[in-house]
């Protein structure tokens, strides 16, 4: 939608910055996007919030990261090579944010998984994504303060990593429903008999 974007040397920000071509039919979809972090988030909340302090936590970094999120149509990034606006510092305010945000949510996952009994493998799961978030986030720093290429790769497998974490969440939030599920229809037959 953007003629000349490379997907591989230009920061996703980019896409949606001031003044871009086509902004307009980006910031509605990221807007629902947010919206469905929040749910995700509220929904992972109830499901864990008795029974796992550490799960709780990750869900309520989600849910931060959504409303957080929601804030990036009110400040786009500044152009590359222009000076900086307050929009553009505050641009950079939200994504630090919502990169501790996303890190904390990734290792509280982690630490709250490991205490289930059979969750282990998602516990392991999430502490190789927090290894990979967190080498590719300083990675893309590092390309973007120097102006190296490569930093919209970096922050692609960055943003993929994190949204695999959160898929393989959702699974294993299904598999403790059905956990739950069962255990409640158990203890409704003996009450029953």
């Amino acid at each position: 939608m953007r003629p000349g974007y490379s997907h591989f040397s230009q920061a996703i920000s980019e896409l949606t910055e001031a003044g871009a071509a086509n902004k307009i039919y980006l910031d509605l979809p990221l807007l629902v996007m947010e919206i469905l972090t929040i749910i995700f988030g509220l929904g992972f909340f109830l499901v864990v919030r008795k029974t796992n302090l550490w799960l709780a936590l990750s869900a309520g970094s989600m849910v931060l990261i959504g409303i957080l999120g929601m804030f990036f149509y009110r400040f786009p990034m500044d152009p590359m090579g222009t000076p900086m606006t307050s929009d553009g510092r505050m641009h950079l305010v939200i994504v630090s944010l919502s990169a501790v945000a996303a890190i904390f949510a990734v290792f509280f996952s982690a630490r709250g998984w490991s205490l289930v009994s059979g969750r282990r493998g998602i516990a392991l799961m999430s502490y190789i994504v927090l290894f990979a978030i967190l080498l590719t986030g300083v990675s893309s720093i590092f390309v973007g303060v120097w102006g190296w290429p490569g930093i919209g790769l970096w922050q692609r497998v960055n943003t993929g990593a994190f949204s695999i974490w959160e898929i393989a969440t959702a699974v294993s939030l299904l598999g403790r429903l059905r956990d739950y599920g069962a255990t409640a229809q158990n203890q409704s037959r003996n009450k029953v008999v």
